[in-house]
């Protein structure tokens, strides 16, 4: 659904990064089953552009952790 929503490859992303993208928005909202989580996705567009952005590993986080391990 956010392949598709969003038109990124989440395919080599670890299945762990996924999932805590996905219940940390459902702690968000108070949702407890990942069905009620998926409805709300479907009837809430902007809903599904700030998962994506939880999700989604930009180059800026990786140069921040470069710089880090540099020091």
């Amino acid at each position: 659904m956010l392949q598709a929503g969003r038109g990124v490859d989440f395919s080599y992303y670890k299945q762990t990064t996924l999932k805590r993208g996905i219940q940390w928005r459902m702690i968000l909202y108070k949702l407890d089953q990942m069905e009620d989580y998926v409805n709300y996705l479907q009837n809430n567009p902007v809903e599904m552009i700030a998962l994506y952005q939880d999700v989604l590993i930009t180059v800026s986080s990786f140069s921040g952790i470069q710089k880090l391990l540099k020091l």
